[in-house]
């Protein structure tokens, strides 16, 4: 079970860390629905898996383990509503880098 676990959750970073790619280097209305409508589907996709496994924790009263994965749940669906989020924390990074 924890395999599928592992593949499930690898599964989902790629889907979110390759979306923004695509769509980010084309400038046209198209690119843009089509990058809303992933990022929407992501966010759906983690609220349902971050739910599922936090379920799955606690009933195997692992609480810190769900509480984790709420946490990072919900992490995951405030960058998928405001990938302006990312952008923010590299500048501010890059500023105290003194880069």
């Amino acid at each position: 079970m924890k395999k599928i676990q592992k593949i499930i959750v690898m599964i989902m970073m790629f889907m979110i860390f390759c979306s923004e790619v695509v769509f980010a280097a084309q400038k046209n209305e198209i690119a843009e629905n089509g990058a809303k409508w992933i990022l929407e589907g992501l966010f759906w996709a983690a609220i349902a898996s971050g739910a599922g496994f936090a379920f799955y924790a606690f009933v195997r009263k692992n609480f810190v383990g769900g509480a984790s994965i709420i946490f990072v749940t919900a992490i995951v669906c405030a960058i998928c509503v405001e990938p302006e989020i990312i952008i923010r924390l590299g500048q501010t990074m890059k500023s105290v880098l003194g880069l």
